[in-house]
Formats: structure tokens, C-alpha cells, sequence
């Protein structure tokens, strides 16, 4: 079903770009090659989950329905995630803070336990108006791998600061 709707979307936008529709599929399907997962990211995430049992792993991603499936079929070992958060299921994009504390609100934490990792600017501002943490994704992944594993591994007066056992990751890496 949602394959079908896609296909409609594409001749869709065909007719209002006035592109033919080949033209259109394979532009949209270059995108959504494109559509990648940030690995290493992923991997510090997988290595801090196996740290602490407890930490809790999300994600929050302006991403439509669709454009989720297909990536979904990626990689990404989607069972380390708590929970999925999605702008096409939830009818709201990063940075609306409405989006935040909805999942603020569907987790039930409070957000000075929520470290937000993104690549705007703007969405680390949103989540730190609502008390979160936030990690600008703005330097080479290597760096912020570091910075997110001296946060959350090596030392207690980080843990402090994050909530020393309820500490939450989110994460944007799609």
C-alpha cells in the first residue's frame, strides 16, 4: 500500500514539475539512495547501550512515512531503539517543540536526563529549551563519537549532569 503510495506521489510531482515521470522516479529514487545512516554514530550508540543496560536509546527524525520504510530496510539494527519517532507518523518536524515534548511526554523523562544528538543547529536549540542536552553534530564524526563517549562512559561527574541512572540518549541518524 504504501508503495503504491509512492508511485502516485511520483507521477504526482511529475505532472506539477512538468517532468516526465521516469524522470521524476529516478531523481526521487537517487535521493532516497542517498538517505544514509550515520555508522559511526550508530556504533557509539551500540557501545554505549552494551556499557549500560539501562541506557535507553531513541530515535527522532524528520523523515515522511514512506521514505521510513525504505530505510528501514537498511542496515541500522533497529532493535537496540527504545522507540522510533518519526515526523510522518506524528505529523510534526524537528525543531517544532511541540515534536519534543511529545516524545518527552510518550518516554516519560524528564528532559534534564535527555542528551539530543543532531545535525541542526536549530533542533539542539529546541531540545535544550526544554532542559535536554544537546551534541551538535558540526565536526567530523570521530570527535563527536569521543565527546558522547567522555559524556556518558568515563566519567561521574558527567553522570551528574545527564542523571546518573537515567540517562537517555536520542539520536538522529537518518
Amino acid at each position: 500500500m504504501a508503495g503504491s503510495l509512492l508511485v502516485d506521489t511520483k507521477k504526482h510531482f511529475s505532472k506539477i514539475v512538468g517532468l516526465d515521470s521516469l524522470t521524476v522516479k529516478n531523481d526521487l529514487d537517487h535521493i532516497l539512495k542517498s538517505l544514509t545512516v550515520g555508522e559511526e554514530l550508530v556504533q557509539v550508540a551500540q557501545e554505549l547501550k552494551q556499557s549500560d543496560p539501562n541506557l535507553k536509546l531513541y530515535i527522532m527524525s524528520n523523515i515522511s512515512r514512506e521514505h521510513f520504510e525504505i530505510v528501514q530496510r537498511g542496515g541500522l539494527p533497529w532493535s537496540m531503539f527504545d522507540s522510533i519517532f518519526i515526523s510522518g507518523a506524528l505529523g510534526m518536524q524537528k525543531p517544532d517543540i511541540g515534536f519534543f515534548q511529545r516524545v518527552v511526554s510518550t518516554i516519560g523523562i524528564d528532559p534534564n536526563w535527555i542528551v539530543m544528538v543532531d545535525d541542526r543547529a536549530a533542533n539542539i536549540r529546541a531540545a535544550r529549551s526544554l532542559g535536554m542536552h544537546g551534541v551538535l553534530v558540526d565536526k567530523p564524526l570521530v570527535e563527536i563519537s569521543q565527546s558522547l563517549r567522555n559524556l556518558f562512559l568515563n566519567s561521574s561527574e558527567n553522570a551528574e549532569s545527564v542523571g546518573e541512572h537515567n540517562k537517555h540518549l536520542e539520536i538522529d541518524v537518518v
